[in-house]
């Protein structure tokens, strides 16, 4: 029987817990402590799988106020991973929730720049799967840190790029607060992404990979924050920033490009859908026709791989802003399938992979706080028999072929059309 490990009066571990931490992969990180917590969507395999993991997520959680950054740095590590990879069902009866997040705020304030780089990220993805109830008091505690951060341009630019993002992630779950205003916030991500804007004499900057990374980011959080502002702020706080957006798509940084693209395309539809239908705008001239030249775009200067994303991604958008007419895009979620219909659930979804990455389809299966972003409902249960399984394969079959059928009757039909103005010319 293995003998029980030894605390400090501190709550940290002793010297061989240490060791263990420090030298061995923190992957293999376990707890004699486990807490009982209940998921009723899972059988008893499942369950305890995800307690296997609680178990070693406590253990990292407990290193995170060690004094060495490595141990630190392997500890976010192994968090950031396994919050990406597993729905762990946690909430206030999570015993280790006060000591993560002292944890983190310790990092916060007087660790190096990578792992408060990394705890900055682990506060992100933690948020999207800790109950949402006291997030309000969460994001008071952690806003000035993350804040001043951003708006600090001696502070690294990984750093602030994580604030960024978590800045947003917090407003978007914390929602109204009476203690941030979201255009507050917007103004603050807009200090940071005008760097990628146009200089004085019209010419784009040249930037550090790192300094660009960070503007997107930016101007990331100011478009997810944008997809729930208010319906009131929405027309002005949208319009003031179509200029900004037409120096952004005169840069030179394809990604840039792009992401300013749809954060216009996001800005129209929001205007349209929910002030006026048929809204323009004095830039709206200026706007399309440099849309429609970035999809055209053949300078030699630019790489083929950049001009190919780029046109591609600049077609659809010339028909969001002047047709209002969204690409629609549909993704299998296990037994589901998510359909992105709105410029607004695509940039969440763009949000969400980018913070989630491998783990996005487990998210999108289990996780209600993300699945009530796009109106999916309760989690599905999944059946083991293997009858139910086989039942579900032949309806997936019946459903495929009957599209492939509609498919080639609408391409027939098409060719018929072709046909017949090939004859009419003749």
């Amino acid at each position: 029987m293995p003998k029980k490990k030894v605390k400090s009066g501190r709550g940290r571990t002793d010297d061989g817990e240490l060791d263990h931490v420090e030298t061995a992969s923190v992957n293999s990180l376990a707890s004699e402590e486990s807490e009982t917590l209940t998921y009723p969507s899972l059988d008893v395999d499942d369950v305890s799988i995800v307690q296997c993991v609680i178990d070693k997520v406590n253990s990292a959680i407990e290193a995170l106020t060690e004094k060495r950054p490595e141990t630190r740095i392997k500890a976010l590590s192994f968090l950031i991973e396994a919050f990406r990879k597993h729905h762990l069902c946690l909430d206030e009866s999570w015993n280790y929730a006060a000591t993560f997040f002292n944890g983190i705020e310790g990092i916060l304030k007087k660790g190096k720049a990578q792992d408060q780089t990394l705890a900055t990220e682990c506060l992100s993805i933690f948020c999207l799967q800790f109950d949402t109830n006291n997030i309000a008091e969460h994001f008071l505690r952690f806003l000035p840190i993350l804040d001043t951060v951003l708006r600090d341009s001696s502070e690294p630019c990984s750093f602030r790029t994580a604030c960024a993002t978590a800045l947003s992630v917090f407003q978007l779950l914390a929602g109204h607060c009476d203690f941030v205003s979201p255009k507050d916030l917007m103004k603050s991500f807009e200090f940071v992404f005008k760097g990628s804007c146009l200089k004085g004499d019209g010419k784009a900057p040249v930037l550090e990979p790192h300094v660009s990374l960070m503007h997107l980011a930016a101007l990331r959080a100011w478009g997810l924050i944008y997809t729930f502002l208010a319906p009131y702020d929405v027309s002005s706080v949208g319009q003031a920033m179509i200029p900004t957006l037409i120096s952004l798509l005169r840069g030179n940084n394809v990604d840039m490009r792009i992401l300013a693209g749809e954060t216009a395309a996001l800005i129209y539809e929001r205007i349209r859908t929910e002030v006026d239908e048929r809204f323009k705008g004095p830039h709206y001239t200026d706007l399309i026709r440099l849309l429609n030249d970035l999809a055209t775009d053949g300078t030699k200067s630019r790489s083929k791989v950049d001009r190919k994303k780029q046109r591609h991604s600049f077609r659809d958008l010339v028909d969001a802003v002047t047709r209002s007419d969204a690409s629609e895009t549909s993704i299998n979620v296990g037994s589901e399938v998510l359909v992105l219909t709105s410029c607004t659930d695509h940039y969440q979804y763009d949000l969400l992979c980018y913070l989630l990455k491998g783990g996005m389809c487990r998210h999108l299966q289990e996780n209600c706080l993300v699945r009530d972003l796009f109106d999916l409902g309760l989690p599905v249960v999944i059946s083991h028999n293997p009858l139910d399984r086989r039942s579900a394969r032949d309806q997936r079959r019946l459903t495929n072929t009957f599209a492939s059928k509609m498919r080639t009757q609408k391409l027939c039909s098409y060719r018929d059309r072709r046909s017949n103005l090939v004859r009419d010319s003749d």
